[in-house]
């Protein structure tokens, strides 16, 4: 360098030392995907289309089913689960209250087992539940119950609201219990189903069981790869029944479920989606046994006639041992061309032959499947 570039590398220098030192504040939210909308709402079931309706039989009890044709891909509920929880194993990663992940976690004031992503999910938690639930979390947490448990005690917290109402809940809930018709159950007081209402979850199925807290999956679309977040309790979306072969797509948004249609659903045909792992994946067998656990049944198509998994249908099926031969010779090309590109000057017939022979043979096998 010259001595006129050192001079004016020095001022620079010294004019970078003198001015004051800005850093870029991250962002605390990552930015997600906003809620789809519902083009027409239902006028008595707010969180769903207008498609939507529940229906109601001996066989499969309430259920939801198309009261109109659907189109692939429209919108048929996004529901606000009534109660939700984030899992232990996220609480450093995710807002407790929002769910969304964050870089810069505000902990809560008076315990460890929840960090939020602003100030203002702080105080929200705290005005909803978890004034209560942090005096009792840390006792709980020593005995290592289920997570289930501490979902539970926050629908308590939040359906007496913080134990306020409680003497009000309990005559709510008597008043269900005298209600003989379990099909006109979610039409108490108002005549609409609210899916933010204690009662459409204490009217639930009753073979639900514990297994009506659902661990939802979410990532970034519905081809990515899906973690478990937490769990929710969900009123609307858990009237839809099973099939191994859904009608539909379910996707989280942050504080939503959206349940889009993956077919042409035609009018009266029942609406579901799916409890466990899709046919493709899972064999019968192992399908049965996780349904029985919630005693469900399924009688889709592929359950009926067996249908076999991705991984074992014909058309997918691939001589291992041809295969395995096929990733061994191309590992030893690879390994063959390194050493030409190497050492090309020693001896270089040699090495092309045996590079040519492994690309033939490489080329014959693959040909074969």
């Amino acid at each position: 360098m010259s001595r006129n570039e050192i001079n004016r590398s020095k001022i620079e220098l010294k004019q970078l030392m003198s001015s004051p030192c800005t850093v870029a504040k991250p962002k605390a939210q990552s930015e997600l995907l906003p809620s789809p909308k519902i083009l027409v709402p239902n006028l008595k079931i707010p969180c769903a289309s207008d498609a939507v309706e529940i229906a109601y039989s001996q066989k499969y009890g309430r259920h939801l089913i198309a009261n109109q044709k659907i189109k692939p891909g429209e919108v048929l509920l996004v529901e606000k689960p009534f109660c939700k929880r984030l899992l232990f194993q996220n609480i450093y990663t995710h807002c407790s209250n929002c769910w969304q992940p964050s870089y810069a976690m505000i902990p809560c004031k008076s315990c460890v087992n929840v960090a939020y992503c602003s100030e203002t999910c702080k105080d929200k938690a705290w005005d909803n539940y978890h004034e209560v639930e942090c005096t009792v979390m840390g006792f709980l947490l020593c005995f290592e119950l289920n997570e289930d448990i501490f979902l539970t005690m926050r629908m308590a917290i939040m359906a007496t609201q913080k134990g306020k109402k409680i003497h009000l809940l309990k005559q709510e809930l008597m008043t269900i219990d005298q209600n003989t018709g379990p099909h006109t159950k979610e039409n108490i007081n108002d005549g609409k189903f609210c899916n933010e209402q204690y009662r459409n979850i204490y009217t639930l199925p009753n073979n639900v069981g514990s297994s009506f807290v659902l661990k939802q999956l979410f990532g970034a679309s519905c081809c990515s790869t899906s973690y478990d977040h937490g769990l929710t309790l969900l009123a609307l979306c858990r009237l839809a029944n099973h099939s191994c072969d859904p009608n539909t797509i379910e996707q989280w948004y942050t504080d939503h479920l959206a349940l889009y249609a993956a077919y042409p659903i035609e009018k009266g045909e029942q609406i579901f989606r799916i409890y466990v792992p899709r046919y493709i994946v899972m064999d019968k067998s192992k399908r049965r046994g996780r349904l029985q656990d919630r005693n469900l049944m399924c009688e889709c198509i592929p359950c009926k006639e067996d249908w076999p998994t991705l991984v074992t249908h014909c058309s997918y099926k691939k001589p291992c041992s041809e295969l395995d031969m096929a990733v061994t010779m191309l590992k030893d090309l690879y390994a063959a061309a390194d050493i030409v590109y190497d050492y090309v000057p020693v001896n270089p017939p040699g090495i092309t032959i045996q590079c040519s022979v492994f690309y033939a043979s490489l080329q014959h096998t693959l040909s074969k499947n």
